[in-house]
């Protein structure tokens, strides 16, 4: 009996699987640019297109005024025999038909191919593609409830949107391809672009002195900024933490990491944050506060934020320094004292779409003597996590490979992790598919989670009694790569945060 179950839930499973690539062939080939059927206004038009003109009981057409009458004759539009408006003239507009064939190949598989960012490619992606039927926008140079100007909605496509699935297009497209995209994507939503905006001029950015700065810390505290981005605007603030901390849509956001510039959505500059702060981000908790502080005010808090953005060192290899002891503290001084190196987090590729991790950067130091080396791993993570409400633990995992005489990799070995239980385990084998725990586990970890950063230390010998394990000594050069997985957000096995082969060196 458990034989026949088995085999019937293992073909049950594979004809789900096979369902589900066929549906997403049939969905990405609808999508495709080349296979698109492309719509103009001269194939069909009915009475959403022309409001002001209807039949009558009659089956006569009647207009509200002649422009209207002139261009229904225009558009050869007549009453059927059941009464209904028929239109079959009139000539496609050129660029109409530009920016539907543009957004439709390129765009509709996250925003949705009617603008309303219900796609098959938006269950696989976080943040969600912007909605523009609901003609709301979070990055502008306007006020809130205002639509941006059609060089922010430029800017957008131009340059991505980084920390998000939207890639830039600057090199894709011309500028007169973008500006038939951006005309295509009013129509979603015409009458918030009828408004007139009135667009902030922001100006250049005053001279970051020490006096701005703490000015500007003072307005992070009295605007209670840190309620949301937390006290060192690491996006751990306590509001963030909330369930019901969403968007307009009702859909879970978190506060953003305001130390790394490289995730900021509206751009890292002074100027940048400025515009930030003065147009609020419609759609989600940031309000505008244009009316509650002053230009100069404004001015001071982006200074301020500018001021704790990290800079990444990514220069190879990271120099290994030699200590008297290894520390047993995260936090003990000698970790200020030796260098770091940055390394750069991505994530994988699910149906052509980049999955943005959670973790983003992950900050190594190391250090050894004689007898221990002692790695410290350093990443930002907005809420920890230990395996709560059926979420995975956080997570670290490290792998070393083994290089052979001739630099093939002969063995791995792994170090994992997990904050559940603040233990670490070893595998080694040549490949993920061969990885094995070992008998004898020479890891030691120590860690901490401090106002939204993860420090783990993993100690081992320089040398142990397990041929499969590699040696440290003095003078040589290691490979190294990282992977962190929030369990927050459900990332654990291979989908998280994850580096390439950094190079480390034992300093004589």
């Amino acid at each position: 009996m458990k034989i026949l179950l088995k085999n019937l839930s293992s073909k049950l499973l594979h004809a789900v699987f096979i369902l589900l690539l066929f549906t997403v062939f049939i969905t990405v080939s609808l999508i495709n640019i080349d296979t698109i059927s492309v719509q103009t206004i001269a194939a069909e038009v009915d009475e959403e297109d022309l409001p002001y003109c209807k039949c009558d009981e009659e089956g006569e057409l009647k207009c509200e005024d002649d422009d209207e009458l002139e261009y229904a004759e225009e558009m050869e539009c007549e009453c059927n025999e059941e009464g209904e408006l028929n239109c079959s003239g009139g000539e496609p507009d050129p660029q109409f038909v530009l920016g539907q064939k543009l957004f439709n190949g390129h765009c509709a598989p996250c925003h949705g191919i009617n603008g309303d960012a219900e796609a098959w490619g938006s269950s696989f992606i976080y943040p969600r593609a912007r909605d523009f039927t609901s003609g709301m926008f979070k990055f502008r140079s306007t006020g809130s409830g205002e639509p941006p100007t059609d060089e922010d909605l430029i800017f957008i496509i131009k340059n991505g949107n980084p920390g998000t699935a939207m890639p830039k297009h600057g090199d894709r497209f011309s500028e007169e391809e973008m500006t038939a995209i951006i005309e295509y994507i009013k129509l979603f939503n015409e009458e918030t672009f009828e408004m007139e905006p009135d667009v902030f001029e922001i100006g250049d950015p005053p001279e970051p002195t020490p006096e701005l700065i703490a000015a500007g810390r003072e307005v992070f505290m009295n605007a209670k900024c840190f309620e949301c981005h937390g006290m060192h605007g690491r996006g751990d603030g306590i509001k963030g933490w909330q369930d019901n901390f969403k968007d307009d849509w009702g859909y879970r956001i978190w506060p953003a990491n305001l130390q790394h510039p490289w995730e900021l959505r509206n751009g890292a500059r002074t100027q940048d944050l400025w515009r930030s702060i003065s147009t609020g981000l419609d759609g989600t908790p940031m309000a505008s506060y244009s009316d509650a502080y002053s230009v100069d005010e404004r001015w001071a808090l982006s200074t301020y934020l500018k001021s704790i953005q990290w800079e990444q060192d990514l220069e190879q290899p990271l120099q290994i320094s030699l200590v008297d002891k290894t520390p047993t503290d995260t936090y003990d001084p000698v970790w200020d004292s030796v260098d770091y190196m940055d390394i750069t987090m991505g994530g994988k590729k699910l149906f052509g779409f980049g999955v943005v991790p959670r973790v983003t950067n992950a900050r190594l130091r190391g250090v050894y003597n004689k007898s221990e080396f002692a790695l410290m791993v350093e990443w930002i993570d907005k809420k920890p996590n230990k395996a709560d409400d059926n979420k995975p633990p956080d997570s670290l995992a490290v792998y070393i490979p083994i290089y052979s005489a001739v630099d093939a990799i002969s063995n791995i070995n792994l170090w994992n992790w997990r904050s559940s239980d603040d233990q670490t385990y070893e595998m080694a084998g040549k490949t993920d598919a061969q990885m094995k725990k070992q008998k004898n586990n020479d890891i030691k970890a120590i860690s901490s989670y401090k106002d939204g950063i993860y420090r783990v230390i993993l100690t081992r010998n320089m040398k142990t009694s397990d041929s499969s394990d590699i040696k440290f000594e003095p003078g040589k050069t290691i490979k190294v790569k990282i992977r962190a997985r929030d369990g927050e957000f459900h990332e654990q096995g291979k989908v998280g945060g994850v580096s390439g082969q950094v190079s480390m060196e034992f300093k004589k």
